[in-house]
This record gives structure tokens, sequence and C-alpha cells, in this order.
């Protein structure tokens, strides 16, 4: 199980507005949220001359705010200090990066 807050079991998966626990049901409400959300993250897009860090932030928070309160925090922000590890890759680490970057 993905938890890189360490709460999965009193905040839910990834710390979700509904604290579900559920893979399945998270996986659904993320793929329906991507897809509603998807003009819009669009049109964002659309508008800017250049695509910057600050414009991914934006669209991921676009994307996934009403899941995630989170949604479109810069890792180095939201876990300080704390790497990520997801299978054998380890991410945002701080130590050896000042700032996440794309």
């Amino acid at each position: 199980m993905f938890d890189p807050f360490g709460d999965f079991e009193t905040a839910g998966y990834l710390r979700n507005s509904h604290q579900d626990k559920d893979l399945d049901i998270v996986k659904v409400a993320e793929h329906a949220l991507f897809r509603a959300q998807l003009p819009e993250a669009l049109a964002y897009l659309s508008r800017r001359e250049q695509i910057g860090y600050e414009d991914f932030l934006e669209v991921h928070q676009l994307l996934f705010s009403a899941l995630y309160p989170w949604a479109g925090t810069d890792r180095a922000e939201l876990l300080p200090e704390k790497a990520v590890p997801k299978g054998s890759k380890t991410f945002n680490s701080t130590a050896l990066r000042p700032r996440s970057r794309c």
C-alpha cells in the first residue's frame, strides 16, 4: 500500500477528502475527476505561452482538489524532509534537491 503520509488508518488513502480506504473506490473517483476536469485543465494550459512547474501544480490542483485537499502542493512543501518510496524508486529526496521539478 502506497502511504507516503503514514496515516492511512486515520486519514484514508492519500488523505482523500472522504477518508476512503478502499483503493478501488478512490481509483474510480480519481478517474471520474480527471475526466470531468480535463477540459478546464486543457483550457488553462492553452492560455499559457510557456508551461512551467507552477502550471503543473495548477493543473494538478484543477484535476484532483475535489478528492485530495493537498492537490497542487509541491511535494517538498507537503512532505518536507521525507523521501517518498514507490516500488524500487524514491521520489522527492529533499536532501538531494531543494525543490521538486518536472
